[in-house]
């Protein structure tokens, strides 16, 4: 979509789950309405062998009264590796054409789109990670041993209001992803104890399908097997490493989570809009000296320029520049 909105990373740590179970949790939309409340609809659209994709209609909830949802239709491709117990997961909404002849736009929705979005799921080290290779800003977020790491980015347009900056918009929402995460957790973790890992997908989608035909209709390259390279490698340093950290180790219930502060920023917003015209209608008053006070300092200065004046024109040459001083 247009405008310039930034590209999100991401990184946690999923204990007692391994990654099949973070990735079931992730990719079955039958159940991702019981556990992911953003979420108003989940719609398959059918798969499409050729690309190695399936297709998703997606109705997200604004969580603001009277701000519409968001309506999104974009690709979905999966790949795994059984022999390393990793899991990738990408989408896009681009060229999606095909998918809005396949089911009709919401009327009340904002059309959003995700240019790319990608999740990389991976077993915790044996034995859990060590302390030394934990995140300087979560050192007790280390993988534990039995657990998942989970990598990810997304680079989304909701279509903000257009007096919302992208960086407000995702600072306000930064406790909500918080919230997400330890959902996706707590699902992961509850599908491992019910012994349920199924994955939804056709093999064919799974094991490094074929890349995009001649008659495809999508653009060779947009759409591809190798997921991996999808991901953009992670900003490094230091400055990045607080946008760039989700905590590992946040464990707060869903209720215990502040509200979303959108409505709070906007609420601010309103509130200084209004403040501000009545700002500048006052007239600005500083303390100062009594009203005496002022008139003999003022008598006084007056005194002093005069004095300045006559002497400006007595030293001759010097008289414009200090005059220009005086001025």
């Amino acid at each position: 979509g247009a405008g310039l909105m930034p590209v999100t990373f991401g990184e946690f740590n999923v204990s007692d789950a391994s990654p099949r179970h973070v990735f079931s949790a992730l990719t079955d939309p039958s159940r991702t309405l019981d556990w992911d409340t953003s979420l108003a609809s989940v719609a398959p659209l059918g798969h499409f062998r050729e690309e190695g994709v399936r297709g998703m209609n997606i109705l997200l909830t604004s969580g603001i009264v009277f701000v519409p949802p968001r309506e999104l239709f974009e690709w979905m491709a999966y790949n795994e590796s059984e022999k390393d117990q990793e899991y990738w997961l990408a989408y896009t909404s681009l060229e999606n054409e095909r998918l809005h002849a396949a089911r009709e736009r919401d009327a009340s929705a904002v059309p959003m789109q995700n240019c790319l979005g990608a999740y990389w799921i991976r077993p915790c080290p044996k034995g859990g990670e060590l302390h030394s290779n934990c995140p300087p800003s979560s050192p007790f977020g280390c993988c534990p041993d039995g657990g998942s790491h989970v990598v990810y980015t997304q680079h989304v347009n909701v279509h903000p209001p257009s007096f919302l900056p992208p960086r407000v918009l995702f600072d306000a929402s930064w406790y909500r992803q918080i919230d997400w995460v330890n959902t996706l957790r707590g699902q992961a973790q509850m599908l491992k104890r019910r012994g349920e890992a199924r994955l939804v997908m056709p093999d064919w989608m799974l094991k490094d399908a074929l890349a995009p035909s001649p008659s495809s209709r999508t653009s060779p390259g947009s759409l591809g097997t190798s997921i991996a390279r999808l991901m953009p490698k992670p900003p490094s340093g230091l400055a990045s490493s607080g946008l760039f950290e989700l905590p590992g180790t946040i464990t707060a219930s869903r209720s215990a989570l502040p509200p979303l502060p959108f409505a709070a920023v906007l609420a601010g917003l309103a509130v200084l809009a209004a403040l501000i015209p009545l700002a500048l209608a006052r007239p600005l008053r500083r303390r100062g000296p009594s009203a005496a006070a002022s008139q003999q300092s003022r008598q006084h200065r007056g005194g002093a320029e005069e004095a300045l004046v006559k002497d400006a024109h007595a030293r001759g040459s010097d008289s414009e520049e200090a005059l220009l001083s005086v001025a």
